[in-house]
């Protein structure tokens, strides 16, 4: 088997990419680790769009939108491999092995889009290996597969956005969240004001940002840490945490630590394809073109694997990253190509410049984080 191209990861970039591929005429082998399509951002979302669709509910308009994805992922014709585990990717020529179903394959495709997302930050603080310890984005992996939240009180402690959206989730499902602990300070958000103008050019994401901080209204919150740790022997009994010159110790029996996330690296440097230090993400990330083409040329990466900017801009970078293929192998005039890549750029250069305001807000947190927490 020898497809156009290999998509490495169903998220939303993947999916995207694999979509618009389909529809240039392009064969495409998707490959992702996962039961279902999703990725991280709508995972479980078609068992999800179910569990809504026979309860008489219906899902917001965010995983709706996952839920739409997904479909007309599934109904476009790539050949699709769930629960796929790649485990070597080689260059000059392409090679992608992966195991399935027992079996490990090998396939050499044309072109390779990488959308293995993101990973969630570690941070050591003392206590963080304790039983009862677990990453927010754990806490809603369980939670969108299985249904099941932490038992007991919960505190969740950290900074960005996907601790607010954690929190959220876990409340609406009936967790007992005890404390939102956060590193966040105002010094942090005057450092990002400049950037804020640039976040009206998508309202989006301030009013999901306003509406997460509306949800966390009543919880025992906490910012501007400078100091924390985990309280138990066994297991968690507790956290302490310290603003300024006061130390408060509270009960507790998980705790939740997240401080944000970095792109997945772990293919292309694998291949050795350049890569370039982010000062803001404070994190390594491959380095791409105006085509999402890395320096090894037809090897895309898309999505969060590129740099975080969001599921919506995911979407428009997997959409993207196949043009330039599409147009090699004659599936469209580069006329075409040229003018749809205009119109995605303009569209993800737009959310990019939106993200910048939380970006900066978020890198500023995990510095004082790193300085104050390890």
């Amino acid at each position: 088997m020898s497809p156009d191209i290999v998509v490495i990861g169903a998220g939303p970039a993947g999916m995207a990419a694999a979509i618009k591929a389909a529809e240039f005429g392009l064969s495409v082998l998707v490959l992702d680790e996962q039961p279902a399509p999703g990725g991280q951002r709508f995972r479980a979302i078609e068992m999800a769009e179910r569990r809504a669709t026979g309860s008489g509910g219906a899902l917001d308009k965010d995983e709706a939108h996952g839920a739409l994805i997904a479909r007309r992922f599934q109904e476009s014709g790539v050949t699709y491999l769930a629960q796929a585990s790649v485990w070597d990717v080689a260059a000059d020529p392409f090679e992608v092995s992966y195991l399935h179903q027992g079996s490990s394959v090998s396939v050499r495709p044309e072109a390779i889009v990488v959308a293995t997302g993101a990973l969630e930050r570690p941070v050591p603080i003392p206590g963080w290996t304790l039983p009862g310890v677990m990453t927010a984005g754990a806490a809603q992996l369980m939670l969108k597969e299985s249904g099941r939240i932490p038992k007991g009180r919960v505190a969740l402690l950290g900074c960005g956005p996907l601790l607010l959206l954690a929190a959220k989730q876990l409340l609406d499902a009936g967790a007992d969240i005890v404390a939102l602990l956060q590193t966040t300070t105002f010094v942090d958000f005057l450092r990002a004001t400049p950037n804020l103008p640039s976040a009206f050019l998508a309202p989006k994401v301030l009013l999901e940002g306003l509406k997460l901080l509306g949800r966390t209204i009543g919880i025992n919150a906490a910012a501007s840490l400078q100091g924390a740790r985990i309280l138990g022997e066994d297991c968690v009994t507790g956290i302490e945490h310290t603003i300024g010159r006061r130390t408060t110790a509270l009960e507790c029996d998980v705790v939740l630590m997240h401080f944000g996330v970095i792109p997945n690296t772990q293919i292309t440097r694998l291949v050795r394809a350049d890569h370039m230090w982010n000062g803001r993400q404070l994190c390594w990330q491959a380095m791409t073109d105006a085509w999402q083409e890395t320096s090894i040329p037809n090897l895309m990466v898309v999505g969060d694997g590129g740099g975080i900017f969001g599921a919506d801009a995911a979407e428009l970078s997997g959409r993207l990253s196949v043009l330039k293929i599409a147009s090699q192998r004659g599936a469209i005039p580069e006329a075409i190509r040229d003018r749809l890549a205009h119109d995605l750029r303009t569209k993800h250069s737009r959310l990019a410049r939106a993200r910048a305001f939380v970006g900066r807000w978020c890198a500023d947190m995990k510095s004082n984080a790193f300085r104050s927490l390890m």
